[in-house]
């Protein structure tokens, strides 16, 4: 008995000293868990949101001008018709201006009859004040001498102005255009009679269009002069146009209760015509103040949407409600604060409470929970 006893109790003190020997050669397991994820992050920012609207508009040239005779006569001849494009100071129609240049030679000929009698004049003056100086000739005969030169001085200067006028008459016989532009419309015929103020062409400059918006009054008083507003224009949508808000017009239609705003665009091919139907983007200015994150901040799981803000090198999941977009980032609500840190590269595989490590967007490790 004594045997067997020894030899069991040998046997547990070996099966002990075994699992030592097994438990000593096993690696130990780590307490720490898995390693923390590498994440990008950005932070949250607070600004105020420009909202955008659309309206739609007519498009109208810059300048639209009904050109008139400044001298009446007879349409001699016409050098443009309905839609060709003209510089500024092309001629567009000629009068007859045989009527004026008979007037012109009859006025030159009274002009140098004038100036004869004035040089006959002027020595007549001399000779008489050589007398009156010898007391030949009296106070009033010297008067008249001198009153008679400046007569015909003040008929020959009122012919010279005739002459002057009868010129500027011809030149204007020839009707030119104020501005570089489109004819939209003939009002002459050659072989007609115009008055003076007739209308013989209208000019349209489109150029430069304008588009005229009726925005309501909640939109007026957030718009602002020189802001962009880019337009569309619904027959040519492959042009869009780079609009300016030229002026915010103070005065309301009584009716509509809208005011009239002006946008401006560079039209250099003419493609857009005048009457056109015009979509306009207006940023609207004053707007409150909301929280924006990247997109990419925004991780979809069934019907919520959550972000991952980095706290103490742990992901906290927080579900939030998007709102409107500003490019790359989108409004958002939800239990956040300006500059807390979302995760927006790493977050498709986070869970909540996870450990991170936030690197920086190229890649390189920043910094990282205890390694």
């Amino acid at each position: 008995m004594t045997t067997v006893a020894s030899s069991k109790n040998g046997n547990e003190r070996m099966g002990v000293a075994l699992i030592v020997t097994v438990l000593a050669c096993t690696p130990a397991v780590s307490q720490e868990g898995p390693p923390p994820a590498l994440v990008v992050t950005a932070p949250v920012v607070a600004e105020s949101i420009h909202e955008t609207v659309e309206l739609p508009g007519t498009v109208r040239p810059i300048r639209d001008s009904v050109v008139a005779s400044e001298v009446a006569g007879r349409v001699a001849s016409r050098a443009v018709e309905n839609g060709d494009r003209v510089s500024r100071g092309q001629v567009l129609i000629r009068l007859d201006a045989t009527r004026l240049l008979k007037d012109l030679d009859r006025v030159r000929a009274e002009l140098d009859d004038a100036e004869a009698q004035l040089e006959l004049a002027s020595i007549q003056e001399r000779r008489a004040l050589e007398l009156y100086e010898q007391e030949i000739l009296s106070q009033g005969e010297m008067d008249e001498a001198v009153a008679r030169r400046q007569s015909l001085e003040g008929r020959a200067t009122a012919t010279e102005a005739r002459i002057a006028s009868i010129e500027d008459d011809i030149a204007r016989t020839g009707i030119r255009a104020p501005f570089t532009g489109i004819v939209t419309a003939v009002h002459a015929e050659v072989g007609e009679w115009i008055e003076t103020g007739g209308r013989v062409i209208r000019l349209a400059d489109l150029s430069t269009v304008e588009i005229r918006l009726e925005v309501p009054e909640d939109y007026y008083v957030r718009l602002t002069a020189g802001s962009a507003a880019p337009a569309v224009v619904d027959a040519l949508p492959g042009v869009p146009l780079d609009g300016t808000i030229f002026a915010v017009v103070p005065d309301a239609n009584r009716d509509a209760r809208t005011f009239p705003v002006l946008v401006r665009a560079a039209n250099p091919d003419g493609r857009v015509g005048a009457g056109m139907l015009a979509r306009v983007t207006l940023t609207l200015t004053g707007g409150e103040k909301a929280l924006l994150i990247p997109k990419d901040a925004v991780v979809r799981q069934a019907q919520h949407e959550i972000v991952f803000v980095v706290e103490s090198d742990t992901a906290r999941a927080v579900t939030v409600r998007t709102g409107r977009a500003m490019g790359s980032r989108v409004e958002v609500e939800g239990d956040l604060a300006e500059g807390d840190s979302v995760v927006v590269r790493g977050n498709e595989r986070l869970s909540p409470g996870q450990r991170v490590a936030v690197g920086s967007p190229d890649g390189t490790h920043a910094s990282s929970a205890e390694e």
